[in-house]
């Protein structure tokens, strides 16, 4: 992991530090977007100044724990159990499949438990046993799912649950291996197994983050057992965080009877604690993510020596899934943090200063997700085929017919400009894991583009590229001050 820590008053040329530390790894990886900004601390000493070390802090307000929940599946209880949740402000995240057949589990379904701060996660369309399918269906459960559960709810989707607590399989290696390309290739970097995340050789550092989970059962909670797993996990705190700092509550919305009311008394334990940061799975998914690859480093310093000026470097909201600060902690008193012109909130604990740092303001999550499908892989889309959630702007995707290259079309006919084009390109396990990106500044009213994405296949074979195999773009933009998304999907046999 990066080295966040640096201390203001190095004598290295600004430039240099920053070039050594870009060489050894620190910088944000090329294949994710991200943004800059500057941040001015004001001391009240020049040798406060000078000596201050600045350091990203694991959690934000610099938090001992991040506690959340997770629960599974399309149940018809899982609002109840949002509900209790929320009364008792703790937020989590709920593992939805794709829409059943009678359309119960649907829109609606999903949007309502988005209320008090909760998010929507991944758990395939059909709850497959993704160890017993081959690679390009493994993807189609999972990206399928992502999209679905986007669409419906307009928000992202990064955090994912495996059905069946199924990722590996000992007798093939390939099966994990593809597992996780199609996860990180369907934009997850999330998972509530940390077994997958910890033993795995195939998952590159600092693609998937995880946590440790309280299991309550589903159906039969047995407060005992809660806590002697509670008790566990703060009793031997320094081991447990070094894997993850994050632990949760997990099971089914399974509970009968009198069982409720032992879930409410075990969310009155665990609500109120100070030290922790009650969030959902989304929310540690995405300070974690901008921690481990969040870049800081000084720049010059003022004629006073009184001040000195951070660059931070950070991936930008639509990475990460939400939009969460990241919280500075400096060994110093700071009188003073400017950003973009505009003063900071500074907090002293004891001889350390906390700066919690917003995004700018034109970086936000999607106000809007939709989805345009070519299952056909036509090459050029019919008359109907549009948004209904952004009319006038079309993506169109296909594969030609040699099956090497992936082009996308964007038509723009609002009468406005699109703004701050991001497309990202979505490929199947067989190919390489890395996203393939392009973006646009600007694409003027009555505008078209179009661009082609290589399609390089690593792996061979009937488990690897049987059946139709599914290609994706998410294309995020900026129109008419709001920002939006726009999937395409093909598919491709």
């Amino acid at each position: 992991m990066a080295d966040t820590r640096f201390t203001i008053g190095e004598r290295l040329l600004p430039w240099l530090l920053a070039m050594s530390w870009a060489a050894a790894g620190y910088a944000v990886p090329p294949d994710l977007w991200s943004c800059r900004q500057e941040l001015t601390l004001e001391f009240a000493t020049a040798a406060d100044a000078a000596q201050a070390t600045v350091r990203i802090a694991a959690l934000p307000d610099d938090k001992e724990w991040a506690f959340s929940t997770r629960w599974d599946d399309n149940l018809p209880d899982n609002p109840r159990l949002h509900d209790a949740m929320v009364r008792h402000g703790i937020k989590g995240t709920f593992y939805l499949t794709g829409t059943d057949p009678k359309q119960r589990f649907g829109r609606e379904y999903a949007r309502n438990l988005l209320a008090g701060g909760c998010t929507i996660g991944g758990h395939t369309q059909t709850h497959a046993r993704l160890t017993g399918l081959p690679a390009n269906a493994m993807f189609q459960e999972i990206l399928g799912n992502r999209l679905e559960r986007e669409c419906q709810t307009d928000q992202p989707v990064v955090s994912f649950a495996f059905p069946f607590a199924a990722f590996d399989d000992p007798r093939n290696p390939a099966v994990r291996e593809a597992i996780t390309r199609a996860l990180i290739n369907a934009g997850f970097h999330h998972c509530v197994y940390l077994d997958f995340v910890r033993h795995n050789p195939d998952l590159p550092a600092g693609a998937i983050s995880s946590g440790w989970q309280i299991k309550t059962g589903s159906t039969d909670i047995d407060l005992e057992t809660v806590q002697a797993q509670l008790d566990r996990l703060t009793g031997k705190k320094a081991a447990y965080q070094r894997q993850s700092k994050l632990f949760f509550l997990g099971g089914h919305a399974a509970m009968t009877g009198a069982q409720w009311e032992t879930l409410d008394e075990l969310l009155t334990r665990l609500a109120g604690h100070d030290a922790w940061w009650y969030c959902n799975q989304n929310e540690f998914a995405a300070y974690e993510r901008q921690r481990y690859h969040s870049h800081l480093w000084p720049v010059a310093a003022t004629t006073a020596g009184l001040t000195r000026t951070i660059t931070l470097e950070r991936p930008v909201p639509a990475e990460l899934g939400a939009c969460v600060p990241l919280t500075l902690t400096i060994d110093r008193p700071v009188r003073a943090a400017h950003l973009d012109q505009g003063r900071l909130e500074t907090r002293l604990c004891g001889d350390r200063t906390l700066v919690k740092v917003p995004f700018p303001g034109d970086q936000r999550l999607p106000e809007r997700i939709d989805a345009i499908a070519n299952p056909r892989n036509l090459p050029m889309p019919p008359a109907a085929a549009g948004s209904r959630d952004f009319p006038g702007i079309r993506v169109w995707l296909h594969v030609v017919p040699a099956g090497d290259q992936l082009v996308l079309k964007l038509t723009n006919r609002t009468g406005a400009p699109l703004q701050d084009v991001r497309v990202t390109a979505m490929l199947p396990p067989s190919c390489r894991t890395a996203a393939i990106r392009t973006s646009w500044s600007s694409i003027p009213p009555a505008g078209s583009v179009e661009t082609a994405f290589p399609i390089r296949h690593e792996k061979t074979g009937a488990f690897w590229r049987g059946g139709r195999a599914g290609f994706a773009a998410a294309v995020d933009f900026t129109a008419a001050g709001l920002p939006g998304r726009l999937y395409a999907t093909t598919q491709f046999e």
